[in-house]
């Protein structure tokens, strides 16, 4: 790996402290690929806008990307 120790710890701290929120972490959990931000709000009941913001936030930490296909974005878990 190209990380140094100091550098992996350091990303395993950002991403436990991501996935601190239980939210967050249910959201993360259902980025599998298959589902957009509509559908992962509706999962969850929880609002659309709020699911968004926790999105990006993952998106922000590396943990999740976008995926387009067609219209629709669908969301992917990368760590």
């Amino acid at each position: 790996s190209l990380l140094k120790l100091g550098q992996k710890s350091t990303i395993e701290m950002a991403k436990n402290r991501l996935l601190a929120s239980s939210l967050r972490s249910k959201i993360y959990n259902l980025c599998d690929g298959k589902k957009t931000v509509t559908e992962i709000a509706e999962e969850l009941g929880k609002p659309q806008p709020l699911v968004s913001r926790y999105l990006k936030e993952l998106e922000d930490g590396s943990l999740i990307k976008p995926k387009r296909r067609g219209k629709s974005v669908y969301y992917v878990r990368l760590a």
